[in-house]
């Protein structure tokens, strides 16, 4: 078995999670820019596909061991048939109302998909399902422990307990029946083993967000260097703006007075021309009289 994507990576909301539309999530939200290939995890064929109005392109996938793989947001499909672990089936995308940014969702079932009635027994966490660590596979660390007197197995991974109704069905979902504990009660779904056991995960998640934290420290200082000459550049402005104000009230009054000045020659201009236009009258009117 092998993990969808070439690259695994939690993006959003994980298996069971209460959703910002109050409802639990089938599966679990992975990372995957627009036209990522989508990969069969085992030989096995693909049962459906097709579009719902909130996942979008829906791929529908059984594996070897007859689990239904549902790919959701898909932007395109590759094979509608019977394929070889490994084969490009798809391409992520970011198509249904129920998403904003392309990614991949994944949910598996331990039998048809029936989303109007079903519990969480009937599916299974595709992250202690797939069991890898990158595209070249791996088992993630995991305890499994079994109740004496009781053939119930139970997977201890992530801080949560998962159970096997039999070795049978353990061994089929392809874990190895090696280092069982038998004990007497079962611990805490949080035991200080797992946890412990995550912490390197999460010191890498720090330290990775140090360095995000130093770099966004640093974009600030900077944005805060160009505010700073903006705001001089601004005083500097003020400055200039209070220096001229003098002139430019000078400059306004000089306007005004030229203004008058002008409106008091276009009124001489008119009269002039009215003046002009009485005297040529007279002088046709006397040559009149001659005749």
């Amino acid at each position: 078995m092998r993990f969808p994507l070439d690259k695994r990576q939690i993006g959003g909301y994980s298996f069971w999670q209460k959703t910002s539309y109050s409802a639990h999530h089938l599966g679990v939200d992975y990372s995957a820019s627009l036209n990522t290939p989508l990969y069969a995890p085992t030989d096995g064929s693909i049962v459906y596909t097709g579009y719902g109005k909130e996942g979008g392109n829906w791929l529908h996938f059984k594996d070897s061991n007859g689990k239904i793989w549902r790919f959701g947001h898909l932007n395109s499909f590759v094979v509608k048939s019977s394929v070889k672990e490994g084969t490009r089936i798809a391409y992520t995308g970011n198509t249904g109302s129920l998403t904003t940014t392309a990614h991949l969702h994944l949910d598996i079932w331990n039998k048809t998909p029936n989303l109007s009635s079903y519990t969480q027994s009937d599916l299974i966490d595709p992250e202690i399902y797939i069991k890898v660590t990158n595209n070249q596979g791996g088992n993630m660390t995991a305890k499994v422990y079994q109740k004496n007197g009781d053939s119930t197995i139970w997977l201890y991974f992530h801080g949560i307990k998962y159970p096997y109704k039999s070795w049978d069905e353990f061994i089929k979902d392809g874990w190895v029946a090696a280092n069982v504990q038998k004990v007497d009660s079962l611990p805490d779904a949080l035991d200080p083993e797992l946890i412990q056991s995550q912490l390197g995960g999460f010191e890498i998640t720090i330290k990775s967000l140090d360095i995000e934290i130093t770099d966004l420290k640093s974009k600030f200082t900077e944005i805060e260097g160009i505010l700073s000459k903006t705001e001089k550049a601004r005083g500097n402005l003020e400055i200039q703006v209070k220096e001229l104000t003098p002139e430019i009230e000078t400059l306004t009054k000089k306007l005004m007075t030229k203004s008058s000045e002008l409106l008091d020659l276009q009124i001489k201009y008119k009269e002039l021309k009215r003046k002009k236009s009485v005297g040529l009258w007279s002088v046709i009117l006397k040559l009149f009289n001659k005749e």
